[in-house]
């Protein structure tokens, strides 16, 4: 009677185990919600340097008609996302995910690049006027 008990024991830490393994424990699900809130943190960073690149106006220029991004600094380390401008129309907004491979998730979006974690944000082309 041990043995089958001892059995089934094993097979069922085996099988947690496994499930572990397999879609990861609370640590990768919390590593995965801060990859979360980082990437809608870049989005929204992104709408407020798009409004001031519309506005040709510096990238920390103080800005009424822009929306405030809620927040500028990452969740876990409160260190600041990186912001550069790279072209006068053109910046980047950069963080540094937790599971890169992950961002898969974030692809949607054209102007998101994976392997470096930034988004591409251009001034909004302007319809020409006859």
């Amino acid at each position: 009677m041990r043995a089958p008990a001892i059995a089934l024991i094993v097979l069922s830490l085996g099988v947690v185990l496994g499930a572990v393994a397999t879609i990861g424990g609370p640590e990768q699900a919390r590593a995965e919600r801060r990859d979360a809130q980082r990437m809608t943190d870049l989005n929204a960073l992104g709408r407020h340097l798009n409004c001031l690149l519309d506005q040709g106006l510096a990238l920390d220029d103080p800005s009424d008609v822009c929306p405030q991004p809620p927040r500028v600094t990452d969740p876990k380390t409160d260190m600041p996302y990186q912001i550069t401008r790279t072209a006068p129309d053109i910046a980047r907004v950069c963080a540094e995910f937790e599971r890169p491979a992950r961002t898969d998730a974030f692809a949607y979006r054209a102007d998101f690049d994976r392997d470096t974690g930034c988004l591409i944000v251009r001034r909004t082309p302007r319809p020409i006027q006859e």
